[in-house]
């Protein structure tokens, strides 16, 4: 992450406009570095063409490769691979220091050496499919940290259609610093979470994408002067805009892999010193609510939940926040933005420090983990990063842009409100799709609803809104189910409700692990046809989980006793007369809601672990990483802790599944 002065100044302009000013007065601040960017360039001109859209498709795309939506999700779900991600990040840290201004003529340390490396892994991958990727440095002058000139490698994946030649790009920074940002090259500033993570996730996404055809070109860049201000991924970005290249989106990842919170961090984010979280990620983005870099973050993940959550064993948790980054910090996606374009990153919910001294961030003790051996050999055993968490995140990466990259294009339309509890969606534009897509906000950054229908004038039943306006777009959707991006959102005043139904309270309570109640409460004289509890895990998404109909009585409840692990979301759908109406959503928060428990969580002697990971490793540690004892996972398998000391432990699973308990 960008050095910490830098960031507060662009932070405090969040509208596009006003952020261009803050670099200059980043230039009074920051005397050291030279603003000007001079001879950018890219260095393999068949890169360059393919960019501008001059090349033959055919070229890159053999008829053996398949461009299928159901092969492409399947394979992001199979392909990625853990200990893949694992070697590249491991061996970006034996570059030591990869500081933008540690150019050492060397092939072994120093960032120069960093990026021969990874475009020579672009290459091996391009090689294993088709000769398909096609890699080049872009390189620019700039006086940072002493060095006059710089150079960053990517990889270009061309799209099989000239129809539309915009690109889309995955970022990461490679360089990395300690606690100054020109780090000198005989400091150790391996930069392992921020931000090995990023890059060798980007590495792995390029390794994977490169077996199947999209659409839309597709860039995988790694990215240097991130530290001092974001130089490369401006420099790149103002190279693209200044040749005319569109950009339809941006995805930058920094710090993706994080375990660990240490406080202070930047809000928003993490606030249990020393919690562990290896499910849950931040993606920030600008503008307002209805901005389009928004609209990206909110397409990334519904295509989430819709084509990848059913696949995984261990579902995601994606927050979609409401600035641009954390308080006072930034990343590479904020150039693009601030020249206009949609972007967005993503950052682990958890994170080691504030950047200025707290915790691992911007330290050399950023180093990955801890060798944990009585006998030490040098080698990490403990980490602070979950491999199964930067393969999810890469997932998350990969089916978002593989779904942007073949996607249909997106409508124009008109929709009003016509009362009733009805909206009015006309599509005049993109007529010949099967079906679309509205998607209906209210209070916050996520769809509350996505409706699907098939009729160019088409009408749909809505949820009452009387307080509150509704946001909504609509986004085309092809015959294999892709959609395109969402179209603009249209803001439209609430209904008013026809139901006699006078609902004064919903409700609902986890009971046990296994048993949540839901309860509502109406008017004795004023009753539904039927009564209809609805649940989702993602707030959007609803199912019916249970019917009532309608009693003598004003008090009615229903359990759910299978709940879902995390966070589940409960309404109630009300009906009367062919007409519906639903209750506020409220959200229940499993205490249990890891697949695996340990009981009891306040131990002495002995825990048991009740879980469904059976036949899994895992391993007992302690807060600083050390490891206790290594086994294989069974039911209600009971473990002594007699012989360790007070303190909070983790279990940790093979999966990434990571559960705290107390031993006392």
């Amino acid at each position: 992450m960008a050095e910490r002065f830098k960031e507060i100044v662009i932070i405090q302009f969040p509208h596009f406009q006003c952020m261009k000013k803050s670099y200059i007065i980043i230039a009074m601040l920051a005397p050291l570095f030279a603003l000007a960017q001079t001879n950018l360039t890219i260095t393999n001109s068949t890169a360059l063409d393919i960019l501008k859209g001059n090349y033959v498709p055919l070229t890159y795309n053999p008829a053996s490769i398949s461009q299928l939506p159901a092969d492409i999700i399947q394979g992001i779900k199979d392909d990625m691979d853990q200990d893949s991600i694992k070697s590249f990040w491991t061996k970006l840290g034996t570059f030591f220091n990869r500081s933008t201004g540690n150019q050492l003529v060397s092939t072994t340390t120093g960032i120069t050496a960093t990026f021969n490396w990874v475009g020579s892994k672009f290459q091996e991958f391009s090689a294993a499919n088709s000769n398909r990727l096609v890699v080049s440095d872009f390189t620019f002058n700039q006086n940072i940290c002493s060095a006059l000139s710089h150079k960053e490698t990517f990889a270009v994946l061309p799209g099989n259609s000239l129809t539309d030649h915009s690109v889309l790009i995955f970022l990461a920074h490679a360089d990395s610093r300690a606690s100054s940002s020109c780090t000198a090259s005989a400091t150790s500033a391996k930069g392992m979470e921020d931000n090995a993570t990023g890059v060798s996730l980007v590495m792995e996404l390029a390794r994977v994408m490169s077996k199947f055809s999209y659409h839309q070109t597709i860039i995988f860049m790694i990215t240097t002067g991130e530290e001092q201000g974001l130089y490369g991924s401006g420099a790149f970005a103002t190279y693209l805009h200044n040749s005319n290249i569109p950009v339809k989106a941006v995805f930058n990842n920094d710090i993706v892999g994080s375990l660990y919170c240490i406080l202070p961090t930047n809000p928003v984010g993490c606030t249990i010193n020393n919690g562990v979280d290896s499910t849950s990620v931040r993606l920030f983005s600008g503008g307002t609510n209805n901005s389009s870099s928004k609209s990206w973050a909110r397409y990334v993940k519904m295509e989430y939940h819709e084509n990848l959550q059913p696949l995984l064993t261990v579902p995601s948790v994606i927050n979609i926040m409401r600035d641009i980054d954390r308080q006072g910090r930034s990343g590479d996606h904020v150039p693009f933005y601030n020249l206009g374009d949609i972007a967005i990153r993503m950052c682990s919910f958890n994170e080691p420090g504030d950047g200025i001294g707290a915790g691992r961030e911007h330290q050399s003790l950023d180093s990955g983990g801890v060798d944990t051996k009585a006998i030490r050999d040098g080698n990490i055993d403990s980490f602070f990063v979950s491999f199964s968490f930067l393969r999810r995140n890469a997932q998350i990466n990969a089916n978002a842009v593989a779904m942007a990259a073949i996607a249909p294009i997106t409508p124009t339309y008109a929709i009003t409100n016509i009362g009733d509890n009805k909206l009015k969606v006309v599509i005049n534009s993109q007529t010949g799709y099967p079906a679309y897509r509205l998607g209906v906000r209210t209070t916050s950054y996520d769809f509350d609803s996505v409706y699907t229908f098939t009729q160019l004038t088409d009408t749909i039943q809505m949820p009452v809104s009387p307080n509150l306006n509704y946001y909504v777009s609509v986004a085309s959707q092809d015959v294999d189910q892709v959609e395109s991006f969402f179209g603009n959102e249209i803001s439209l005043g609430g209904t008013t409700s026809n139901l006699a139904v006078g609902l004064s309270q919903f409700s609902a309570y986890a009971v046990t692990e296994n048993d949540v109640i839901l309860q509502w409460k109406v008017a004795a004289t004023d009753l539904a046809d039927k009564y209809e509890v609805e649940r989702s895990d993602d707030g959007m998404h609803f199912k019916v989980i249970g019917t009532v109909g309608p009693t003598t009585s004003f008090f009615y409840s229903i359990h759910d006793v299978y709940p879902l692990p995390g966070n589940s979301y409960y309404r109630l759908r009300m009906t009367e007369r062919n007409h519906f109406d639903f209750s506020p959503t409220v959200r229940i928060s499993m205490l249990s809601g890891n697949r695996t428990q340990v009981i009891p969580s306040l131990a002495h002697d002995y825990i048991m672990i009740k879980t469904k990971s059976v036949g899994r490793s895992a391993e007992l540690k302690d807060m600083q990483g050390r490891s206790y004892r290594h086994f294989i996972m069974k039911d209600r398998m009971q473990i002594n802790i007699a012989n360790m000391n007070e303190g909070m432990y983790l279990l940790v699973v093979s999966d990434g599944e990571v559960v705290r308990f107390v031993k006392n």
